[in-house]
């Protein structure tokens, strides 16, 4: 009698490891371990016709249109040469470079608590990393990539990216300048780190490289045309601008700018910001306006017509990205009408400029009376006479080894600190810089987003709250016209999450319906979709899913699906591929080893029925020792 694959996998082993038990969802479940309600009885849900997409602000700038393409920055410097070259003065135009003239030093670093255990070399220029899985004190494979990309101009720190399978995968080893050594990159020092399994997309990628572009609108499968933060960036694309100048047969005028390229010089306040924004701004949740893409922003345009970031309450607690908040809550800012992110950080530098800490004492004397500091001559001279030192101090942030300066310019103490979230405390959502001229449909659409994406990222937030708050206000975008596949999608995910069937299938099938692309919410649907088919037995329909699935994102468990889903449709070598896969990714992936024990003992091969077998009790007995 044929044998169904059912969703969870648990191997039962004896001393030679022969038993070997399938159990049912039912059994097993793989629900979130979030507390929710019971499940409510499922809805009519009706089209709603589809509201206009909010429109953008109109500009005078000719190349704010999202038709004007780039023209790269060498086509920028056969006219700006002075000015890229004072670029490349500072630390942006290091944000991203090809790896091969690191000098680094050889280090290996043990990770016990995950169980990996890790190395770094370079060899002839070439970055070289290694990864061996250690499980029950035994080695098994090593895992060998070569570096591709470094992130970061190497003041606080350098990260590394690899290519696996077409993806761009970080690396769990950080140099820490400051510190002038190795240590794992932020994010990974815990058992359940990710190790050569964390993917970069192009969005990770948005604010260090010039030029990422997407291929088959897949985030996740790229090419980078330019490294580094570039003239576009800033400026816009140059597409127009070139057209007008190559075209010019009079001379210009400089009474008036030049309304082909934008120059941030001439924006306000706030529309130079948004320029700084797109970067150095990120709330709790980041959520794209409705018809808006994580790319969409062109410099010259307010920053909240494409996506809204979102805080729970006011926090001042010090974070990478937490610069525009914290400037945002100084009285210097506040008072001031010209004071912003430019007044100190100059994106084209002179050669000989004065030192940072000489500039930034002299910006502040512009505005305040040397003598009107309170702090006695002995404490000023042992601070170097600076004013960044006392009103604009280092703090610690969430990386490791790392501090950044705390951009609330005012008089800090050592006991202060930001609100801390708990579940006690009544969350609130925040839109940093709203937009008021968003209809109310799309307003509830993206504060459904937002709660959804705290829901599934804040472990110390009330999840029962956030959910709930997720589902009213998607719910409420869907009726009122502006439910689109993220809605779907997350309408999907919460129903997957309270196990209510009827409706995950709705609305994944809608999402899916909505978005051919591979897209997060697309994908995010898709798999919601896949496991209940395959709980449900229907293979055909499952692999499909799955399939697409593996081929748009480099995740074991979409292997796994795929694997055992193969097996369901008696495909089993491909069963063993697909699973085997799964291992090469997670190589301590319990139920993968256990499958492909299974397999393995299916087809004869009692060498690698025996290895997988014994991978799977390793694993089995140290989640059992934690």
């Amino acid at each position: 009698m044929k044998v169904i694959w059912t969703l969870a996998l648990v191997l039962l082993l004896s001393a030679g490891g022969a038993a070997i038990w399938f159990l049912t969802r039912s059994e097993t479940s793989v629900r979130s371990d979030r507390e929710v309600s019971a499940v409510p009885e499922s809805p009519v849900i009706e089209d709603v016709p589809a509201l206009p997409l909010p429109q953008v602000s109109s500009s005078p700038w000719l190349n704010t249109a999202p038709d004007v393409k780039s023209v790269g920055t060498a086509k920028c410097v056969e006219c700006h040469g002075d000015a890229h070259r004072s670029f490349l003065l500072t630390r942006h135009s290091q944000s991203m470079s090809a790896a091969g003239s690191e000098d680094l030093p050889d280090a290996v670093i043990d990770h016990p608590l995950s169980g990996y255990h890790y190395a770094t070399t370079c060899v002839d220029g070439t970055l070289l990393q290694s990864e061996t899985a250690v499980i029950s004190g035994a080695q098994t494979e090593t895992r060998d990539v070569k570096i591709d990309f470094v992130m970061g101009s190497g003041h606080f720190g350098k990260s590394f990216l690899t290519k696996l399978d077409g993806f761009l995968i970080q690396s769990p080893l950080t140099w820490y300048s400051p510190r002038k050594e190795w240590g794992l990159s932020p994010g990974f020092d815990m058992a359940g780190q990710s190790s050569f399994r964390r993917a970069v997309s192009a969005r990770c990628l948005y604010c260090h490289a010039g030029h990422v572009e997407s291929i088959g609108n897949n985030a996740f499968r790229m090419n980078v045309h330019e490294m580094s933060v570039t003239c576009e960036r800033c400026h816009g694309p140059g597409e127009r601008h070139v057209e007008a100048r190559e075209s010019l047969t009079a001379a210009l005028s400089d009474a008036e700018p030049d309304l082909t390229i934008v120059n941030p010089g001439h924006l306000s306040r706030e529309l130079s910001e948004a320029v700084c924004q797109q970067c150095h701004l990120q709330g709790k949740a980041q959520v794209e306006i409705r018809g808006r893409q994580f790319d969409s922003f062109r410099p010259g345009l307010p920053l909240q017509d494409f996506r809204i970031d979102y805080q729970i309450r006011q926090s001042e607690d010090m974070t990478i990205v937490g610069h525009v908040e914290q400037m945002h809550l100084s009285e210097c800012y506040r008072q001031s009408e010209t004071l912003t992110c430019i007044t100190c950080h100059s994106p084209h530098p002179a050669a000989d400029a004065l030192p940072p800490e000489a500039k930034y004492r002299k910006t502040c004397l512009e505005c305040h009376a040397e003598d009107a500091c309170r702090e006695d001559h002995a404490a000023r001279d042992a601070a170097g006479d600076s004013c960044v030192a006392c009103h604009m101090p280092s703090a610690a942030t969430e990386v490791p080894h790392v501090a950044f300066t705390h951009h609330r310019i005012g008089i800090h103490t050592s006991a202060e600190g930001g609100e801390v979230n708990s579940s006690d405390a009544p969350a609130q959502l925040i839109a940093f810089l709203p937009n008021t001229s968003l209809s109310e449909a799309d307003q509830r659409r993206n504060e459904g987003l937002a709660w959804l994406n705290l829901y599934l990222t804040l472990p110390d937030l009330n999840h029962e709250k956030a959910m709930r708050s997720a589902q009213e206000a998607l719910d409420d975008a869907w009726r009122m016209g502006a439910g689109d596949a993220e809605v779907a999608a997350g309408l999907a995910t919460i129903a997957h999450d309270i196990g209510w069937n009827d409706m995950v299938e709705v609305w994944a099938t809608r999402a899916i319906a909505m978005d051919a692309s591979p897209s997060d919410a697309r994908l995010s649907a898709l798999a919601q979709l896949s496991e209940l088919q395959f709980n449900q037995q229907k293979f055909a329909a499952a692999y499909d899913g799955f399939r697409e699935l593996t081929e748009a994102r480099r995740d074991a468990r979409y292997w796994f699906f795929r694997g055992v889903t193969a097996q369901n449709l008696d495909r089993t070598d491909e069963a063993i591929e697909a699973l085997q896969k799964s291992v090469d990714i997670n190589p301590k992936n319990h139920a993968g080893h256990v499958a492909l024990s299974a397999l393995y003992r299916l087809t004869g091969d009692t060498e690698q029925e025996a290895r997988h077998s014994n991978i799977a009790t390793a694993l089995l007995r140290e989640a059992g020792g934690r």
